[in-house]
């Protein structure tokens, strides 16, 4: 099972970015084997946030665009929303203070407490979460 974080979500789509085709490809392949792919709903949020933005004079993608690649994932089989369950909170604050982490880690703590939950490996370009010793993570190769 793997949990994919917004970071790769976001360099899927941008063509411009030198990781896209890891990314891509990485996702394809995932989609494609139907073996387990977990998305969380802030990801998802994340992800329309940020490929909506207007960067450097440059508009992003529309948002109905946007939502439209969050549906075509939805969509697929195997693809499962991760809903953090009754003792999500705990592990989240665990993870912080094991760490001795806070303010921007929160997010990667969140991700990393549902990656826990499923016993999913969270894939993504995001380093951070080497902070957390039990969180089993991966970047994406092409």
């Amino acid at each position: 099972m793997r949990l994919i974080d917004t970071s790769v979500l976001i360099v899927a789509v941008n063509v411009e970015d030198a990781r896209h085709d890891a990314a891509r490809m990485f996702l394809e392949r995932a989609l494609n084997e139907g073996s387990g792919v977990l998305i969380a709903p802030a990801s998802f949020v994340g992800f329309v946030r940020q490929v909506t933005r207007v960067v450097g004079g440059i508009p992003g993608l529309a948002v109905d665009e946007a939502f439209h690649v969050v549906e075509l994932l939805l969509g697929r089989p195997g693809v499962q929303v991760a809903v953090p369950d009754e003792r999500h909170f705990s592990r989240v604050r665990e993870l912080l203070q094991s760490a001795g982490a806070s303010g921007k880690y929160v997010d990667d703590a969140h991700l990393a407490a549902l990656a826990l939950q499923y016993r999913a490996t969270i894939v993504t370009f995001d380093s951070d979460f080497a902070r957390f010793p039990d969180v089993k993570w991966e970047r994406p190769a092409a």
